[in-house]
């Protein structure tokens, strides 16, 4: 397969398939494919806007720094999302930083090239608003989370990282493969660092989770679909 069809197949398996074949050659021909190291920052908070990023490999994380110098972190998206698509839209300044975690292949998509592409393909505009029906849906979800109690909250949390960094193993075991503190998942679910550590050490004591190499594994990843909807019933 050429290089370019290629591409165009990763486009297609992305969160960009519901676009037609000729919206995908187009941004497979026109877009800025782009290799970054892990911890290169690819923009920050208060940025003007430049279109946004289609992830093709590796992980970012979204963080919102803050003026005492902690770096919040707010989530983690890997192959296949698109982060900074709101600029597309609104043209305001980035509204959080964003840094690749590990080595990251990116497709920049600039807004330019997003209205070029609009004016011939309404379906751009409807797979836009598809994103960022999803980011609201994730918001609401988010809002809905901090009612649960903390288990539930984590092991939703253990589910998304598992989606977007997460490696299936032969015995069907998720390794997650991004380095996760428990300061992080503090940030991420609203939670003191103490109190999440209580209830790793609780999941570890019951089989259900695991380190191997510094990385969170889950052993039984059936187990977290149930408390992720607040059912602690075992």
């Amino acid at each position: 397969m050429s290089p370019h069809r290629d591409f165009h197949a990763r486009l297609a398996s992305s969160a960009f398939r519901w676009l037609g074949s000729d919206a995908l050659a187009y941004i497979a021909g026109t877009c800025r494919v782009s290799r970054l190291p892990a911890g290169r920052v690819i923009f920050r908070k208060g940025d003007a806007p430049d279109g946004c990023y289609l992830i093709l490999e590796g992980a970012v994380k979204v963080s919102l720094p803050e003026a005492d110098g902690q770096d919040p972190l707010l989530a983690i998206l890997g192959k296949g999302d698109v982060v900074g698509e709101m600029a597309l839209l609104d043209q305001l300044p980035r509204s959080a930083t964003v840094t690749a975690l590990k080595g990251c292949e990116l497709c920049h998509l600039s807004t330019a090239t997003f209205e070029r592409l609009a004016l011939s393909e309404i379906a751009v505009f409807r797979q836009l608003l598809q994103i960022m029906s999803t980011r609201l849906r994730a918001g609401n979800e988010r809002y809905e989370l901090q009612r649960m109690a903390l288990s539930g909250r984590l092991a939703h949390t253990f589910l998304q990282l598992a989606r977007s960094c997460g490696e299936q193993l032969p015995d069907r075991r998720i390794l997650i493969r991004q380095k996760v503190s428990q300061a992080d998942l503090g940030h991420m679910i609203g939670a003191a660092r103490e109190n999440v550590n209580r209830q790793l050490t609780e999941w570890r004591r019951d089989r259900l989770l695991s380190r191997i190499s510094g990385y969170y594994c889950l052993e039984d990843p059936s187990a977290f679909e149930p408390l992720a909807r607040g059912d602690t019933t075992r």
